[in-house]
């Protein structure tokens, strides 16, 4: 049976890849160091950003924006050069990943910041740590630093939050990761929560909260305004409040 298209349009993309048989392939830290600076390399030759990753031992999670129709060939680049750089360095041969990757296209902002949370918590799932700062290889490390490293500069986090600790509290939120998996299944299958062309929106943003006497009927309204096509950050930046506040209203509202 011939395999389905995989979708390359430009957007946001959550990557997936393991080891082949799930092996450790990732399990050293300069394994770790050389995948991370294949990725910065790719994202300068291929022109897309990075906007979260987390690598664990047998696999990574990738949070990426594409500007060019090029995921398979960025991927492509990513796999194979460490595939080369692994095998010499371990004297092995044959394939290194479990076949292709996995890709999930991004359509709206409550998957993306879900996406975000659960990439970061992935060490948190494994036990290997109890807390983000104690694991190295994943981008909450940096967000919470000064030195970022340049192929993560452009993530959208630092324009979305404005403090490191909104950054940090938001990421370490307690969840559960199986009512989160669960939760991303479902934003993936909503239709309803995909962002909508802003040009078919209904009625300017400032009429939605014009008349709001409770925290009940401003939260009503953020749903009302997000599902007539208006994105999480317009609406916090119309009523004053964080965009992770906004995305909090959004998911209980609509559970």
């Amino acid at each position: 049976m011939a395999r389905k298209p995989r979708l390359t349009i430009p957007g946001y993309y959550h990557i997936i890849n393991r080891g082949v048989a799930r092996k450790a392939i990732l399990q050293f830290p300069k394994d770790k160091d050389k995948f991370l600076e294949i990725l910065c390399q790719c994202g300068n030759e291929y022109g897309f950003i990075v906007h979260s990753y987390c690598l664990m031992d047998n696999h990574y999670h990738l949070l990426i924006e594409t500007t060019r129709d090029n995921l398979s060939s960025a991927l492509r680049y990513i796999n194979s050069n460490y595939a080369v750089y692994y095998n010499k360095k371990y004297k092995r041969v044959g394939h290194l990943w479990q076949g292709r990757f996995q890709s999930s296209y991004i359509a709206s902002e409550t998957y993306l910041f879900t996406l975000l949370r659960y990439i970061e918590q992935n060490p948190l799932k494994a036990g290997i740590v109890k807390k983000l700062g104690d694991y190295e290889y994943i981008s909450f490390r940096y967000f919470i630093s000064d030195n970022p490293p340049p192929c993560l500069l452009n993530s959208f986090v630092y324009d979305r939050f404005e403090t490191k600790k909104e950054i940090a509290a938001f990421l370490n939120e307690v969840v559960d990761i199986e009512e989160e998996e669960q939760t991303l299944k479902e934003i993936k299958n909503d239709k309803s929560f995909e962002e909508l062309d802003e040009t078919k929106v209904f009625k300017p943003l400032r009429e939605y909260f014009f008349d709001n006497q409770s925290k009940a009927q401003r939260d009503e309204q953020i749903v009302k305004a997000y599902r007539d096509g208006w994105s999480q950050g317009k609406i916090a930046k119309e009523i004053g409040i964080s965009q992770p506040g906004v995305f909090k209203v959004i998911r209980k509202m609509k559970a």
